[in-house]
């Protein structure tokens, strides 16, 4: 009987030590490579199941948001195909029964082509979800609450949340409209029409398939090659912490079923304070523009010193408005 014993005590330990047995690959199954208690293949189930629908202007001019080049200390577009990363962690919010996660999916930009662009462009949903045991699959897990980042830390904040029960969509996921060229995400399509300080704008509106779902793990423990999460090139890796807290939650619940807010922005005075501002800058570079054709023509006519005249004071009022936009937060 002891040799029996002996003899499946072998077999079993062969199982797990021979490359390309069934061990090998249960072993694979289990892995937690980010190490948040998460097992990395029922992370990526988590992402499929909660991925929203996005929409994308017709005419966006950064095209599509970009994949990244793996294993570079610094992101470095390597093509616009819709890539979508996500990232999912456990969370345990107060008053919430059972096991939560909380899931992001991030859609990263080559550039943000908007009034004051500039290179990379990192913006983000995210969703609250639960269940009653943390061992259930996929399937078993429900939206709570959804997060759309806008202008996020700006002066022009716009994130706007919701309960999961008040957003149209196709369940359990929903529909996500980015902005042309500033690229923040709205939960309906009718507020990216007048909030962002009178930069955001969702016209010819069209959908797109995400070309990957890649899981970028966690700040100091990447998954997939992302090490750029930690670049400074990006705000990125700030981004990766949690959306709901206890008062964004509190704000989330005392809402009505069927609505939508505004969770980080400013009052609404310093909004249309901010808003006139947009107008003023767009006034002054409408001005600039028209300024430019006038000496222009002048140039032709009268030599090189009022081109070179027209080019340094061109130069010198761009740089005042790129430094009214950053202070006023529509340049970010």
């Amino acid at each position: 009987m002891r040799y029996v014993l002996l003899l499946e005590l072998l077999t079993l330990l062969t199982l797990f030590t021979i490359p390309g047995s069934w061990g090998m690959c249960y072993g694979e199954a289990l892995k937690d490579l980010d190490h948040d208690g998460l097992e990395d293949s029922f992370e990526q189930e988590i992402l499929l199941r909660f991925l929203p629908d996005f929409r994308v202007s017709k005419t966006e001019c950064a095209g599509l948001p970009a994949e990244f080049l793996p294993d570079r200390l610094e992101p470095q577009p390597v093509a616009l195909n819709g890539t979508i990363y996500g990232q999912v962690f456990p969370v345990s919010p107060n008053g919430i029964s059972g096991s939560s996660l909380e899931v992001h999916y991030y859609h990263l930009w080559s550039r943000d082509c908007g009034r004051f662009g500039h290179d990379l462009d990192t913006e983000h949903v995210s969703v609250l979800v639960q269940s009653d045991s943390p061992k259930a699959p996929a399937s078993r897990w429900k939206a709570l609450y959804w997060y759309a980042a806008a202008h996020e830390g700006t002066l022009c904040d716009a994130s706007n949340g919701a309960k999961a029960t008040a957003i149209p969509g196709r369940d359990p996921a929903v529909t996500i409209w980015i902005s042309s060229g500033k690229h923040a995400s709205f939960l309906t399509e009718n507020l990216c029409h007048r909030v962002g300080c009178g930069g955001d704008r969702c016209e010819r509106m069209i959908p797109f398939s995400p070309g990957k779902i890649i899981n970028l793990g966690e700040p100091g423990a990447p998954l997939n090659g992302a090490v750029w999460i930690a670049s400074g090139s990006w705000p990125l890796a700030e981004k990766m912490t949690s959306d709901f807290d206890d008062s964004v939650r509190l704000k989330l619940e005392r809402l009505e079923r069927e609505e939508v807010t505004f969770l980080n922005g400013p009052p609404p005075p310093s909004k249309a304070l901010l808003l006139a501002g947009n107008k003023i800058i767009g006034a002054l570079e409408t001005g600039l523009s028209e300024t430019e054709a006038a000496l222009s023509i002048t140039s032709r006519q009268t030599g090189r010193s009022v081109n070179r005249g027209l080019s340094e004071a061109g130069g010198s009022l761009q740089r005042s408005l790129k430094k009214v936009g950053k202070w006023l937060g529509i340049g970010s």
